[in-house]
C-alpha cells in the first residue's frame, strides 16, 4: 500500500472494460485512503473530506454504470441497481454516523465499505464487464434496448 493507503496494484480488480477500470480504480483508491486515514488517526477534517470524496464519486461512477448498463440492455440492470442503491445507502450512513461522532463504528463500516466495494466490483461489475465485452465482439444484441 501507498501513504494514502491505495494498493500498488490493481490489476486484481479489473473487469475488462476500458470504461469501467480507471473508475473501480479511483472509487477503490478512495475506500483504502478512507480506511487508512480512519487507522492512522488523521484529523477529522481530512477524513470527512475523503468520506465525501468517496460519497461523491460513487454517486456520479454508478450514474455512469447505470447508463452504460440501460444502453447496453444489460439484461441484469434490476439486480444490479438494487446493488447500487444499498452501497450508497450504507455510505450516508456512515457519513452521518461520521458527522455524528461514532469515529469506532466509522472505521469498522469503512472496512466493510471497502470489502462490499470489492466484492461488487468482482463479482457484478466482472459480469458486467463480460457482458459488455461480448456485446462488442457480436456476441450480444448490439442495438438498444429500453430495459424496464
Amino acid at each position: 500500500m501507498t501513504a494514502l493507503g491505495k494498493p500498488a496494484d490493481m490489476a486484481d480488480i479489473t473487469v475488462g472494460s476500458p470504461a469501467l477500470d480507471p473508475e473501480h480504480q479511483v472509487q477503490m483508491g478512495l475506500a483504502d485512503a478512507l480506511v487508512t486515514a480512519l487507522q492512522q488517526g488523521h484529523e477529522n477534517s481530512v477524513v470527512g473530506e475523503i468520506l465525501d470524496q468517496l460519497a461523491t464519486y460513487s454517486n456520479a461512477h454508478f450514474m455512469a454504470e447505470q447508463l452504460l448498463m440501460r444502453l447496453h440492455a444489460y439484461p441484469h440492470y434490476a439486480a444490479h441497481l438494487q446493488e447500487h442503491d444499498r452501497y450508497v445507502e450504507r455510505l450516508q450512513e456512515v457519513q452521518h454516523r461520521y458527522r455524528t461522532g461514532e469515529v469506532a463504528l466509522t472505521l469498522q463500516a469503512a472496512e466493510s465499505l471497502r470489502a462490499w466495494l470489492r466484492s461488487h466490483i468482482l463479482g457484478a461489475d466482472r459480469a458486467l464487464g463480460d457482458y459488455l465485452s461480448a456485446q462488442a465482439s457480436g456476441g450480444a444484441a448490439a442495438s438498444f434496448q429500453p430495459v424496464s
